[in-house]
């Protein structure tokens, strides 16, 4: 498997496009408008590596890689010619909307081409949005290895974390979203445990403080008690051909 990295934070300009009626551009601007007034602190972002552009073998499985730092926190989308890859993989925030909250969060994205071919040559583009501020992106160009010998694609593969929360810094009494979103064939199962102090794995099954989500997110509604500093998470995504995981660790602050 090949990787091309590539790691975004961006900044402040507020771009939404939808489709749809006005009424729906004002509901969704108007839940935009709160989420950025909320932040204790401007709408911030950083991009960290440069995606570089690569040649590809026909038949071999590549994947590209971007992270972003944000407030507040947004996921990665991706594109291929100008054209959106992941509709259903931007981060949605919290709709609990808080009064006041830090969302600062590290989110590391990968797009996965499981078997390259001619028709996934082109521009590729990852781009990072706060909706609070300045769009930021970087892009690639991948083409075809022609000098290597065809590999024979494989019809399932093991999961792959496309989408993941690495940190959060939050106050103490909000919630946190902890994306992770995964993919494979057959489509991978997701899972969360919490990890203590001694780094084992506590289940968190029927624990009202943690709600996971159909997309494989993690709502987390506050700390285990009010001495606890960060919380860590492990998120786990299995089918028949293996498993992968990612910790996401919350880093909570009392700051009003």
């Amino acid at each position: 498997m090949r990787f091309v990295s590539c790691a975004l934070l961006l900044g402040s300009v507020l771009v939404w496009v939808v489709e749809g009626g006005s009424l729906l551009a004002s509901l969704l601007n108007t839940k935009t408008k709160a989420r950025c007034s909320s932040l204790s602190e401007a709408s911030i972002a950083v991009l960290e590596q440069t995606l570089q552009d690569g040649s590809v073998p026909r038949g071999e499985s590549v994947t590209l890689l971007c992270s972003v730092t944000a407030s507040p926190p947004t996921g990665i989308s991706w594109y291929k010619d100008g054209k959106l890859l992941n509709p259903d993989e931007t981060l949605i925030e919290e709709e609990l909307a808080p009064r006041v909250q830090i969302g600062i969060a590290t989110v590391e994205s990968r797009l996965v081409i499981p078997c390259f071919s001619k028709a996934h040559a082109g521009k590729y583009t990852c781009q990072a949005d706060t909706r609070c501020g300045a769009t930021q992106s970087q892009s690639a160009t991948l083409s075809v290895d022609y000098s290597e010998k065809e590999s024979r694609c494989r019809a399932t593969y093991p999961p792959v974390i496309t989408q993941a929360t690495m940190t959060r810094i939050e106050m103490a009494q909000n919630p946190v979203h902890l994306m992770c979103r995964a993919v494979g064939v057959p489509k991978p199962r997701i899972a969360w445990t919490r990890v203590d102090d001694e780094g084992r794995e506590v289940s968190i099954e029927n624990d009202v403080r943690f709600q996971k989500q159909a997309s494989g997110d993690l709502i987390v509604f506050g700390p285990v008690n009010s001495e606890v500093a960060q919380m860590e998470f492990r998120c786990t995504a299995r089918n028949p051909f293996g498993e992968a995981s990612y910790e996401s660790v919350i880093i909570y602050t009392n700051e009003n």
